[in-house]
């Protein structure tokens, strides 16, 4: 390493004599022809990761458009000399780059790596390399990057210095090195990555190619495939794909391609350079038409759908989302292909039929009238209808849960591996800080679950044996549990039966001499009403705690939740907003309260203290680096996340609307909702067990959410007060159910969901009366 450092300072203390006067005078005449600025600076991907700021001559417009276009004049000669480089001496005398070695790439495409390809950033980046004196622009990502590699595993201070001589007389020579540098590469977000390693994958991969696409690789979940080599490509698990990137879904089933689709965000267009489309057609995102196929005037391709070889649609066709239309079909003027369906081999449809989505045509048929019905096989010439299906399977075996994770937090925590600082590290203040920033809080602290958070609140403010703290009994046991471990006693208080929160009338006529603290609880993402509940403690001198475990990124008036009371507890659980897998974080604005948390948690280390020193009797409630780094990208993914589960939930409740035996929970004004479950309140005289059970048989998963702790046995052993005056805790503790819930469900899933419970229901109820 230190060999290689004194060549690069050599060779550029001993150039200076040519670079400056050469970097002098273009610095004058791009002043004078292009004016300010002379320089182009961006962040660049260094050694290990790390990025940094890359300095060239400026030799495009400013502004946005296509790269090419804004090339001035005196910039095409700079790109084609390779003088617009010379300023990255600069870089290179810093350290952060060498003479030789890999490219430096925009730290954009720092997802887009594959784990091989990430080892070209084991070395500094280069100036010039063996990429760059084989082709540059000439090469396919995949072959730079091949090159880097090649370059990485046989690295030398010999190989640098062809390299460098290899350079000098391409540049002088104009060889290749520079006969394409005005011409820009594909950007390496823009590879194609092939969702699906079946017979499908491989002629969309082929047309692909023939269309001139870059492959990134192949994806599949069918972990049997999982490192076999497709045209030279690794299959590679779903989790690998990077956030963002561009997919195309190379599978043939509409049905698993429908269910796909809602997990990524950009889609690809795969035309096959034989096939022909009219100027006035239109063609959506995912779709795939193959060699042969002809796409006529006016005609509007939905998304996701396949044209197969040698298919004609005609003019004015209408083709809705996730259609196939099989080798060798017809669709005469004016048809419309309804969502889903799946045309066979040879088929044709005469002029201005109409077909409804699901359908299936046979191999072979003709189709002379309107299909109306959905979900059916239509065979024969005349076509009839053969039978209907069930398109269910895709809804089946719907977990209750699921978190939201990327590559991107996955490369996040590989990362922190890969440090060996696992604990104690710079993530964890990195999560505090983002945390404190959302929550308008002075302080976070970052915990090892959101029942120590509410633990340590309740002891660094002075809660403890002989103390009374109002709760209510409908909530997780853990706001209960601090309670006790304090050594204070429960005082339980009934809620409200629209929103499931806290009384506040209640929750006043149990104030007594003794009470000093209430914890408010978030239930299931909706805030408690903590406005009037900081005016009741401020007027009783109270504390308020607010357990918003459940509720991170919800408002009550335009202020978020955790921003209300002395101190407030959030939790990281897998079914959580956002997951750490477990973890939690406490925020409050008081100083003293802060450092008693950050004290307890960390085995009573005074923040000033030696390693070994104890100031007094603590706990292992730390967060570690991993978890932490889970919580910095779900932090920066949070408005993504909570719009998810939104969408899910405007889902089921669209589906519940009409419901004669259920409600769902009251939205209060000025309430912003944050989801966490998804919750129904079955009609008084409706056996729940029954209802679950039922589900269960349907293959659908649903709780008993919540069980009034109250009711708990465990209870038995310590005191509790108000338990006898809880009837609305009682009465919805009994009724209210969870079902399936998280971002990533599909629309169809939440109807499937909400149409087999309303059957469950109608089927055992007798009469329906709208719940209370």
């Amino acid at each position: 390493m230190m060999k290689k450092r004194a060549l690069d300072l050599t060779i550029i203390f001993l150039s200076l004599p040519i670079t400056l006067p050469i970097m002098a005078v273009t610095s004058l005449l791009l002043l004078v022809i292009q004016g300010r600025p002379i320089f182009f600076r961006q962040q660049r991907i260094g050694k290990d990761l790390r990025p940094f700021n890359l300095i060239k001559f400026r030799t495009m417009h400013t502004g946005k458009g296509d790269d090419m276009q804004r090339v001035t004049p005196i910039g095409r000669i700079l790109r084609k000399l390779s003088i617009d480089e010379l300023p990255e001496i600069l870089n290179i005398l810093k350290g952060e780059m060498s003479i030789v070695g890999p490219r430096p790439l925009p730290v954009e495409y720092r997802p887009f790596f594959s784990s091989q390809e990430q080892q070209r950033h084991k070395v500094l980046p280069g100036l010039t390399g063996l990429a760059q004196v084989c082709g540059r622009n000439q090469f396919s990502w995949r072959d730079k990057f091949q090159k880097d590699i090649e370059y990485l595993e046989n690295r030398s201070l010999w190989l640098d210095v062809k390299l460098i001589f290899k350079t000098f007389f391409a540049i002088f020579n104009f060889s290749n090195v520079n006969a394409d540098k005005g011409k820009t590469m594909e950007r390496l977000s823009d590879r194609l990555y092939l969702i699906g390693a079946g017979g499908h994958a491989k002629v969309v991969y082929e047309a692909a190619i023939e269309s001139g696409k870059e492959i990134a690789g192949f994806y599949d979940d069918n972990t049997n495939l999982h490192n076999t080599h497709l045209y030279g490509h690794k299959v590679r698990p779903l989790s690998e794909i990077p956030k963002g990137a561009l997919v195309i879904l190379a599978i043939g089933s509409a049905e698993v391609r429908k269910k796909l689709s809602t997990r990524y965000s950009r889609f690809g267009v795969v035309r096959h350079p034989k096939s022909w489309i009219s100027r006035s057609a239109k063609v959506g995102p995912g779709t795939v038409i193959f060699a042969g196929a002809k796409i006529q005037a006016k005609t509007k391709l939905g998304e996701h759908c396949i044209v197969n070889t040698n298919s004609s649609i005609d003019h004015d066709c209408v083709i809705e989302n996730f259609v196939h239309a099989a080798p060798g079909t017809t669709l005469c003027g004016n048809v419309h292909i309804g969502a889903e369906s799946l045309i066979g081999v040879g088929s044709s449809i005469v002029p201005g039929v109409k077909v409804a989505k699901n359908s299936v045509i046979g191999a072979g048929s003709t189709v002379v009238n309107d299909l109306n019905s959905e979900g059916c096989l239509w065979i024969g010439t005349p076509s009839k209808k053969k039978k209907e299906y069930s398109m269910k399977s895709e809804a089946l075996n719907i977990p209750m849960a699921m978190p939201d994770i990327t590559s991107e937090e996955e490369q996040a925590v590989l990362e922190v591996v890969q440090s060996k600082r696992l604990a104690l590290g710079p993530k964890i203040k990195e999560f505090e800080e983002l945390f404190a920033k959302y929550t308008n809080r002075k302080h976070a602290i970052a915990v090892s679950s959101g029942t120590a958070g509410l633990h340590l609140a309740l002891m660094a403010l002075g809660v403890g044996a002989g103390d009374e703290v109002l709760v209510p009994s409908y909530t997780f046991v853990a706001s209960v549990n601090c309670i006790l471990y304090v050594g204070a006693v429960p005082v339980f208080v009934d809620i409200n039966k629209d929103d499931y929160c806290i009384d506040v009338s209640d929750a006043e006529s149990k104030i007594s001499e003794k009470t000093k603290a209430i914890v408010s609880v978030d239930v299931f993402g909706h805030p408690a009403p903590l406005d009037k509940l900081e005016n009741l403690c401020n007027e009783h001198n109270l504390f308020l705690v607010d357990d918003s475990c459940e509720a991170l990124g919800a408002k009550l008036h335009n202020r978020k939740v955790g921003n209300y009371g002395d101190v407030a507890s959030f939790a990281f659980y897998p079914n959580k907003q956002i997951t750490t897998g477990e973890g939690g974080m406490i925020v409050t604005d008081n100083d003293e309260v802060a450092r008693k948390c950050r004290m307890l948690m960390n085995q009573g280390r005074d923040t000033m203290s030696q390693w070994l020193e104890h100031a007094v009797l603590g706990y292992n409630y730390r967060m570690s680096e991993v978890q932490a780094a889970l919580g910095v990208v779900q932090m920066k993914r949070l408005d993504e996340i909570l719009a998810k589960r939104e969408r899910a939930a405007a889902w089921y409740n669209e589906a519940f609307k009409d419901s004669p035996w259920l409600k769902t929970q009251t939205i209060k004004s000025g309430v912003e909702m944050s989801w966490f479950v998804f919750v129904v309140t079955l009609n008084e005289g409706l056996n729940r067990d029954e209802v679950i059970k039922k589900l269960q048989e349907r293959n659908i998963v649903a709780r008993a959410y919540f069980t009034p702790i109250h009711t708990q046995p465990y209870l038995k052993d310590y005191p509790t007060k108000g338990e006898d005056q809880l009837p609305n805790t009682l009465n919805i503790g009994e009724r209210t159910m969870a079902l399936p819930f998280f971002g990533d469900m599909t629309k169809e899933q939440c109807e499937y969901v909400a149409s087999e419970l309303n059957q469950v229901l109608a089927s055992i109820a007798i009469t329906p009366k709208i719940a209370a």
